[in-house]
Order: C-alpha cells, then structure tokens, then sequence
C-alpha cells in the first residue's frame, strides 16, 4: 500500500474511504502547492486545505488567518481574494501571538505583493485569536459578518519555541464567534495536532464542531488511516440558503 494514501471522510450521517495514487494526485495538485518546493499529494493538509479555500473564496472576499505562523496560509488567501478592482478589494486578517509570525509572514506576501497591495488589503495583528470582537475595525463595520474564510493551524509555531502553544479555551471562544460572523456559503477550517501537546486541544475542537447545527452546518473530518501521526483538518461549510424557499442548499 505505499503508493497509496488512503482518506476517511468522516461526515454527519455516513462514511467514506478514498485512496489516492500518491505519485497521480502529486501531478494534479501542482498548481495548488503552497510550500516552495514540495509537491503534496492532494490528500495531505498542504494541498487540500488550498483547495477547499479555492472552491470558497472569490476576489474581493474577507478572509482570515488566525493563526498566520509560517505565512503560508495568509499567502493562500491573499491570493484568492486580493485581485478585485477598488470597489470590491478583498481584506486577509492575519494574526498571531508572535511578532517573528508576522515579520515571516509579511516578507512572505512582499515575494508575490506590492507593498501598496499589502497595506491595503492585509490587516496583521500581534495578538490571541481569541476574541473577534475588533474585526469591524480591521475589516469595516459592514463587513465583520460576512467573512468568507476561516483559517486555523493550531499547535506550536513550526521552528519556534515548542512552549508557546494555541490554548483550548482560546480556540474554542475564537471558534465560536467565528462561526457567527461567517458568511454563508463561507468555511471554517482547523489544522489540529495529534501528540501529548495537541490531543486535548484536538478532541475539544472535534466536540465543539460537531455541536455546530446540521441545519446551518455541514462538518466534516479529514485524516489519513496509515499515517497515525498525520495532522488531522476539520471543516465546516455553513450553508447558502435559497432565495425562493430560503432552505439551506449545499454548494461544496
């Protein structure tokens, strides 16, 4: 089985198990690859997290990175929403704890962005992600409700100080007024650990969105069978509702 990646696909009310030739889904997911250099297959974290933003975000969404790290995932977004004319400019707010976050981060966005490009469109923030309640000021008032992305990597700032971890409750408060202030249509996605650092975190995220309503919500958790320390991506994909019966439909 080493040339295969297999997936489960754990959604509300069934179960499904993809395999993945990993050599054929490194060639598909090229165009998707965010870390210089490395090609993931389409199943790992790198490459499907791009592409679940990619099938959401349009130019001149609100998205935000709550956790900015490396700054791979701000780039992601940035991308995909900062290309809009004037009137439809897209915002990226980024934030973390650390200040060596932001500075990797911002240097990141300057090798694809202009300077002008990032001040007007990036807001970064030297902060816990757990409270949102100043997003109107980075975003706009008429805009703190409909942001179309939300992008989290929990744990420990990868080549950082081990010690400086996302908190439980911190996530969880962040989680929650996240999910209020999504747009419909928009996605919530968490990148959670496995580990003695990581595992209670991880099970406190499962629970709390699981609990999200499945008339608003669909949740879903990704992870591969044979890689058991593998990072494990949950998402949630609030529904679009129709302007006729105004039922929620599903577009992901």
């Amino acid at each position: 089985m080493r040339a295969w990646r297999p997936l489960i696909f754990a959604l509300p009310a069934t179960r499904a198990l993809v395999l993945y030739r990993t050599d054929s889904a490194a060639r598909f997911v090229r165009n998707f690859a965010v870390v210089p250099g490395v090609e993931a297959p389409v199943t790992s974290h790198l490459s499907f997290v791009p592409m679940l933003l990619a099938q959401t975000l349009r130019s001149g969404d609100v998205a935000v990175d709550a956790t900015a790290g490396n700054g791979y995932d701000t780039l992601t977004l940035a991308r995909l929403v900062l290309n809009g004319d004037a009137g439809t400019q897209g915002r990226v707010v980024s934030v973390d704890v650390q200040q060596k976050a932001l500075d990797t981060t911002s240097n990141r966005l300057l090798d694809e962005f202009s300077e002008d490009a990032i001040e007007s469109g990036v807001k970064f923030v030297l902060g816990n992600h757990r409270s949102w309640e100043n997003l109107s000021e980075l975003v706009g008032a008429d805009r703190e409700s409909t942001v179309k992305a939300w992008v989290y990597n929990l744990g420990y700032l990868p080549g950082g100080d081990k010690s400086i971890l996302t908190q439980t409750e911190d996530t969880l408060d962040s989680l929650r007024e996240a999910a209020d202030r999504t747009a419909l249509g928009g996605l919530v996605c968490v990148t959670c650990y496995r580990g003695p650092l990581h595992d209670e975190e991880t099970a406190a995220v499962r629970a709390e969105m699981a609990s999200w309503a499945q008339s608003n919500w669909r949740v879903c958790e990704f992870a591969p069978l044979n890689w058991p320390a593998s990072p494990i991506v949950m998402t949630a994909h609030r529904f679009e509702v129709c302007g006729i019966c105004n039922l929620p439909i599903e577009r992901l």
